[in-house]
C-alpha cells in the first residue's frame, strides 16, 4: 500500500479509473440478458480498464498510492500502530481480490464468447464479482466513517443568532 497520500493526478486517475470501471461493470450487469453487444461491448471496457490499472501498478514506484501490493515501504509500516497496519492490510487484500475476481469474469466471459461454449462459470464469477464490489463499498464506508481510530464526532449545534434589534451587538462609535 502506499506510504504517502496520493497527489492531484494520482486521485484524478483513480476518479476516472473508478468510474470507467463502475460504468462499465453497471452497463455489463443491466446488459446481460437484454443486448448481448452491449454487454460484450461493456465486458471488453472493464477488462481494458483492469489491464490498465495493473500496467500502472507494476510500473510506478513502490511508494506510490498506484503501486499495486502491500509490502512494507522504508520501514515505516514498522512504526505505524497495529490497527493502521491491519487496515492497510485489508485495503491491499481487497484490491487484489476485486481486481482478480472482476478480471477473472470478463476473461470468462471473453472465453465464453470467443469459445462459443456454456457460460456459467462466467456468470458465477460476475456474481461473486457483484458481491466483492459491495464488499468492497461497505470497506471503503466503514474505514471512512471510523476514520481517526474512532466514530466521527458529532459537532455541536451552531449558536442561534438572534435577528432582535435588542439583542444585537452594540458598536463603538470611537473607533
Amino acid at each position: 500500500m502506499a506510504s504517502r497520500k496520493p497527489n492531484r493526478a494520482e486521485l484524478s486517475f483513480l476518479m476516472v479509473w473508478h468510474g470507467v470501471l463502475s460504468g462499465g461493470l453497471l452497463i455489463a450487469f443491466l446488459t446481460a440478458e437484454i443486448s448481448y453487444d452491449m454487454h460484450l461491448f461493456s465486458g471488453v471496457v472493464v477488462l481494458a480498464t483492469i489491464i490498465i490499472r495493473v500496467m500502472i501498478g507494476l510500473v510506478v514506484p513502490s511508494g506510490s498510492p498506484l503501486a499495486l501490493g502491500f509490502a512494507p515501504h522504508s520501514g515505516s509500516h514498522n512504526k505505524m500502530p497495529l490497527s493502521e497496519q491491519a487496515k492497510k492490510a485489508i485495503k491491499g487484500l481487497m484490491a487484489v481480490v476485486l481486481l482478480v475476481v472482476i478480471g477473472a469474469s470478463a476473461i470468462s466471459g471473453w472465453l465464453a464468447f470467443g469459445l462459443g461454449g456454456d457460460d456459467d462459470l462466467h456468470e458465477g464469477l460476475a456474481a461473486f464479482a457483484g458481491a466483492a464490489i459491495f464488499a468492497h463499498i461497505a470497506l471503503a464506508a466503514a474505514f471512512h466513517y471510523f476514520k481517526g481510530g474512532g466514530m466521527i464526532p458529532l459537532r455541536p449545534a451552531p449558536r442561534r443568532i438572534s435577528l432582535r434589534p435588542d439583542s444585537s451587538p452594540s458598536i463603538d462609535a470611537e473607533a
